[in-house]
């Protein structure tokens, strides 16, 4: 090989590796690029994640304070409805034993409904009141009750209860033990709790 083939060998050696050089330099760039493209996107992507997840969490809490409040107010109400309406059932078994149908008759509605054991039903206020003179004229109640259960839907609220104790027959004096099973219905009447039904009868 003469000297010009070998110049011109060493030259194309020379621009050979110069373009090696280049093309693995741009590569290098390129993947430097390429990685800083995937970490930016995945930078991106959690930051996104992770205001949605903010987001959604602040919307439950603010769903579950909301709600919180109003669930509590209705277990509220409730509570104090059943309260009062136990209130009536003593009260109603104060004025019994006392034999007080005035009392007793102030505790009904207008138009309440009793239904006596082994005695005709007696419907509305002079009814009501005519059963009930006739039980203090002939006997004298000593009962205590025990309250069941009661359930309140909206005006109208239903319980369970049941009485136990003696009643004296004043004519003779004898004093009878007595157990009784009661169903109140009951209404609102100018925004208080009266009875509206009420029906007894004997456990035995």
């Amino acid at each position: 090989m003469d000297g010009e083939q070998l110049g011109f060998f060493h030259m194309q050696t020379f621009l050979c590796k110069r373009c090696c050089f280049a093309s693995l330099h741009l590569q290098r760039q390129h993947n430097r690029t390429f990685m800083v493209w995937l970490c930016c996107r995945g930078f991106i992507h959690y930051i996104t994640t992770a205001i949605i997840t903010s987001l959604f969490a602040s919307q439950l809490e603010a769903n579950s304070q909301s709600s919180t409040p109003k669930s509590r107010k209705v277990e509220t109400t409730v509570a104090t409805e059943k309260a009062a309406i136990e209130k009536l059932i003593f009260a109603y078994q104060d004025a019994l034993n006392a034999s007080d149908v005035n009392k007793v008759i102030s505790l009904y509605t207008n138009s309440g409904v009793l239904m006596a054991n082994a005695a005709p039903t007696a419907q509305g206020a002079e009814q009501v009141k005519g059963t009930y003179q006739y039980v203090f004229d002939n006997f004298k109640y000593t009962l205590q009750f025990d309250i069941l259960g009661v359930e309140v839907k909206g005006n109208t609220a239903f319980a369970r209860s049941i009485s136990k104790g003696s009643f004296v027959i004043k004519a003779s004096g004898q004093n009878v033990a007595d157990e009784n099973r009661e169903l109140f219905v009951f209404e609102k009447e100018n925004g208080q709790w009266k009875i509206a039904r009420y029906m007894y009868n004997k456990t035995k």
